[in-house]
């Protein structure tokens, strides 16, 4: 390898460790902003007595509400009692909760609820990203001659979305040739 290629590979991987720190860094500073505004109240409770009272609340609006405070000053109560509340979300969200049952729950939206998981370093997947049918299936079915009605009723699909495959599934076959 000359120095050349050397070097090269060098500024690559520093290239690369920049880019990671970067984002790292973009990370931490989205979960700054949640907490970057302080709150204009003080509450007077033991740190254990806020979070038990949280907890017994179940939902961030309900604490809020308890404690005749906006949702942002239950957040930096909960974050001064050492109670991080959006880590608490964003496990109950990998337990299996929606965003949208989360947001009922506890009172922001679900785009909200999504950027808070996504600053604890969680990747949420785009929606309808899972496809609901098997394609390879499908495809099989057009190759055996079954016609898109044949292949909605069996497979309990509407018409259009085996149609689109159907489309799809000729434009391939037709590029092979």
């Amino acid at each position: 390898m000359t120095d050349d290629e050397k070097r090269a590979r060098r500024r690559e991987a520093e290239c690369s460790a920049t880019k990671r720190r970067l984002e790292l860094l973009k990370q931490a500073q989205k979960r700054a902003f949640i907490y970057s505004f302080e709150a204009d109240i003080s509450i007077v409770r033991p740190s254990d007595e806020l979070v038990s009272l949280f907890q017994e609340a179940g939902s961030l609006d309900q604490f809020a509400k308890r404690l005749a405070i906006t949702r942002r000053e239950a957040i930096h109560a909960l974050k001064a009692a050492g109670f991080d509340v959006v880590e608490d979300i964003a496990r109950e969200w990998e337990g299996g909760k929606s965003l949208r049952v989360l947001s009922k729950e506890h009172g922001p939206t679900p785009q909200t609820i999504s950027k808070w998981i996504k600053s604890t370093g969680r990747t949420i997947k785009p929606r309808n990203s899972n496809q609901k049918y098997d394609r390879a299936r499908m495809y099989e079915l057009f190759d055996d001659g079954w016609t898109t009605n044949k292949i909605a009723t069996t497979m309990k699909l509407s018409w259009a979305t085996v149609q689109r495959c159907k489309t799809s599934w000729w434009n391939a076959k037709n590029t092979q040739v």
